[in-house]
């Protein structure tokens, strides 16, 4: 519950090390043992690792920030050692297993990242853009399935246009709920010296935590 609600501010290494990890192991599944493990470094980041938050970045006209916040290159090489270079090859296999600890741990941290990213770049564009309907929803949207939509381009094994129209209605249905919850109100009924303003972070259009973390956990749980 505290890595849910820091997510507001920060990129907590149990979320993004938990994703690097989840985002090579992705890649080696698709691509077999034997892929080439420098193309599953690069190909992994940009494909299953921060593909969409590099889309939504680059749709709404901001900096792509990926390369640039100080956690995400060395947890993502973090992650291709731990996947590729582990002795016994013990997180990949582990992780395999449906049925093993570290499979059903990644999984539910991983569910944290996939559904807060898109909540971060509502946020960040109801910030840093005038538009504060349609740009927040958009870049919430392509966050979530911009991913899916490169690894289609690149014709990446088991990428289709049924799993990004899956993605579509479900990270729409995302983005219009954390929208509804936490800029609308900040720009119609919130008023800027009252304690709900604080409540709800309309400074940063970030949400209060409460929803953050109903959001967060119904997903996680789902």
């Amino acid at each position: 519950l505290k890595t849910m609600v820091l997510t507001r501010t920060r990129y907590p290494y149990l979320v993004v090390v938990s994703h690097c990890i989840a985002a090579n192991i992705s890649y080696r599944t698709a691509n077999g043992d034997k892929a080439d493990r420098f193309r599953a470094l690069l190909m992994g980041f940009f494909l299953y690792g921060f593909g969409g938050s590099i889309v939504s970045d680059v749709l709404l006209g901001l900096p792509a920030t990926a390369l640039a916040h100080p956690r995400i290159v060395p947890s993502h090489v973090l992650g291709w050692i731990l996947v590729w270079y582990c002795p016994w090859d013990w997180v990949y296999r582990t992780y395999r297993r449906p049925d093993s600890f570290v499979h059903y741990f990644i999984v539910a941290v991983e569910a944290v990242d996939a559904i807060t990213t898109p909540m971060g770049r509502i946020s960040r564009a109801s910030r840093e853009l005038g538009n504060k309907i349609t740009a927040p929803i958009m870049g919430g949207l392509f966050a979530g399935i911009g991913g899916a939509i490169v690894r289609f381009l690149a014709r990446e094994n088991g990428a289709t246009m049924a799993a990004i129209e899956a993605g579509f209605y479900k990270t729409l249905g995302y983005s219009l709920l954390f929208w509804a919850a936490a800029v609308y109100p900040c720009e119609t009924t919130v008023e800027p010296d009252s304690a709900e303003f604080s409540d709800n972070h309309c400074s940063s259009y970030s949400g209060s935590d409460i929803v953050r973390v109903a959001i967060v956990s119904a997903h996680v749980l789902w």
